[in-house]
Parts: C-alpha cells; sequence; structure tokens
C-alpha cells in the first residue's frame, strides 16, 4: 500500500496493536506464531542473516507494505523446513533462467 495519506508507521503500529488484541483475547493463534527474524534464528540455531537470505523460502510476510518489517509463522516454516536441518537446508532448485541476449549486450567497442 502507498499513495497520498498512508503512512507507514502508523500502519505498523495498527499491525502491532491487532497481535496484542488477539493474543490477550487468546485468540487466532496464527498471529501468536508471527515471530521476528531474530526470535526465529534463535529458535533454529542459526544467524539471522540466514533467515533474511532464505526469508522468501520460509514463508516470510511483510506487515506494513512493501517495506515492512518481516515476520515468519513457526508453523509454515516447519512445515516449509519438513523437519530438515536449517544450517543445511537448501531451497528446492530451480531451472535456470534463459537471458535474453539485447542489442546492448551484442554491442562490441570498436577502438581506433
Amino acid at each position: 500500500m502507498s499513495g497520498p495519506g498512508f503512512d507507514p508507521a502508523l500502519a505498523e503500529a495498527i499491525a502491532r496493536r491487532v497481535v496484542e488484541l488477539l493474543r490477550s483475547k487468546g485468540g487466532n493463534e496464527s498471529a501468536a506464531r508471527l515471530v521476528d527474524a531474530a526470535t526465529l534464528a534463535r529458535e533454529l540455531g542459526v544467524e539471522r542473516e540466514w533467515i533474511y537470505a532464505h526469508a522468501e523460502q520460509l514463508g516470510a510476510v511483510r506487515l506494513g507494505g512493501p517495506h515492512g518489517r518481516l515476520r515468519f509463522d513457526r508453523r509454515e516454516v516447519a512445515q516449509r523446513l519438513g523437519g530438515a536441518n536449517p544450517t543445511t537446508w537448501r531451497p528446492p532448485r530451480r531451472a535456470p533462467r534463459r537471458h535474453q541476449t539485447t542489442a546492448r549486450t551484442r554491442a562490441r567497442i570498436v577502438r581506433d
């Protein structure tokens, strides 16, 4: 979300408050399962940088828009890791991307 009047700090504050309310009322368990990268790193026994490097594969959720803070659902992470050791886990291999040849990449520099 973005545009006139959008305040990322306000969106983050609202998200935090919603999580607080859900936790205090014993409501939605999925909100209580959302943890930050540092917490997840401690629980998995890896560095926080490893968590950020594998955020997409771990199912990270952004709170507060495209530049919002990352949060991780513990159950989603466990499912995606499939019981694997996080220090040796690697995401599934994808087929290599084919690079398009453009006029720019074909151009040669001719020097006198």
